[in-house]
């Protein structure tokens, strides 16, 4: 059976350890993260995609202007993760869409691209929740975002506030994980930032390249 899920994603962060807006960084090819993410969220099979914007959202919006995106304006962003997670999944109830789940992206991760998260989409069943599982903490493997929960955490999603996130549901047992490499690679100074351009130039250096016309 076919569970539709409409991809979230989170753009309203400050970036103040960035000194920019991090929405706009551009990898080796150009691409902005937020356009690179709405894409992968598309192109993996999302149903319909939402962008929450907060701060710099009058320079963030116009990437997005000829995308088939749904963008939320979120006044209280500086509340944290949480309040933006609620506030897009509010737009959504408020659409009345039918989806069966949400996918919950960040635009700051590098490591994510369509097939992790075509893979996160393909073990959701309409009910359990799926998680990425990257990294380690207290001797413990870290669940995260990107991550997809059904519509019956909706409402718990609606009463989220500060930095915690979904976490806490990610937590909880029974929920079906997809391995992200490299997942606690984000995007927060300026290092991790020419790393991160560093390593798309290599990438697509790495690809197969057709041959010239004769």
């Amino acid at each position: 059976m076919n569970h539709e899920v409409a991809g979230l994603l989170l753009a309203a962060g400050a970036s103040r350890r960035l000194g920019e807006p991090k929405q706009l960084l551009t990898d080796a090819s150009g691409v902005p993260a937020v356009l690179r993410m709405t894409h992968a969220l598309r192109d993996a099979g999302c149903a319909r995609v939402y962008v929450v914007l907060g701060a710099a959202a009058e320079q963030v919006q116009p990437a997005l202007r000829d995308e088939p995106v749904r963008c939320v304006r979120h006044s209280q962003w500086s509340l944290g993760m949480g309040s933006s997670i609620a506030a897009g999944v509010q737009a959504m109830i408020g659409d009345d869409l039918g989806a069966h789940g949400v996918l919950i992206a960040p635009c700051d991760m590098p490591a994510v691209d369509t097939a992790h998260l075509r893979a996160l989409l393909d073990r959701f069943d309409g009910s359990t929740r799926v998680a990425s599982e990257y990294g380690e903490r207290n001797g413990g493997t870290i669940r995260g975002i990107p991550a997809i929960l059904p519509r019956s955490d909706w409402g718990w999603l609606l009463t989220l506030s500060g930095e915690s996130g979904a976490r806490p549901l990610l937590r909880e047992e029974n929920v079906a994980t997809v391995v992200l490499s490299r997942g606690t690679h984000d995007l927060d100074t300026p290092a991790d930032v020419e790393r991160w351009r560093a390593e798309s130039r290599i990438d697509a250096a790495a690809l197969p390249h057709s041959p010239a016309p004769h």
